[in-house]
């Protein structure tokens, strides 16, 4: 009679012992799907926050403060000409680098066609970094075809 219930309470000593492991990989799991999560949410702000930057860049113009919008103001049509970016304004971002202060901004800069690259702002070094490019004309004495480059930092 002995034996039997010694070898119950050993069964249900390792039944226990299982199933407390399984208990504990599943928080393990949880805790791991949190983390990921977190991080998958962090790197999507970072990127609507990029992506928002640049197409007020490109399709908002404001002289007072051209980070909002540096697009070109055609005085004929009487409107904001949509991926045409004044180059004067461009200028001022150039000039007053108060302008992209506290946006976590690394670099604005842009690739003409001809390879040639014209720095617009130059940030602090940062983490977690992510760029964004837009297509786009910029209109001075003449029109050139450029890329518009804007890298963000997380930090």
């Amino acid at each position: 009679m002995k034996d039997r219930g010694i070898i119950f309470s050993i069964d249900l000593a390792v039944s226990v012992i299982v199933m407390a492991l399984m208990v504990y990989l599943m928080l393990v799991q949880a805790s791991n799907v949190a983390l990921q999560s977190a991080s998958i949410e962090r790197e999507f702000e970072l990127q609507r926050k990029g992506l928002f930057i640049l197409d007020s860049l490109i399709k908002n113009s404001d002289e007072n403060n051209p980070s909002l919008g540096a697009a070109h103001y055609n005085p004929e049509l009487m409107r904001v000409e949509q991926n045409v970016l004044d180059y004067a304004l461009l200028g001022k971002i150039r000039e007053n680098k108060e302008l992209l202060d506290g946006l976590n901004v690394l670099e604005l800069y842009l690739l003409f066609k001809d390879g040639s690259k014209e720095l617009l702002f130059k940030g602090n070094a940062g983490k977690n970094c992510t760029g964004f490019e837009r297509f786009a004309v910029v209109k001075a004495a003449t029109e050139r075809k450029a890329k518009i480059v804007l890298v963000i930092c997380d930090e």
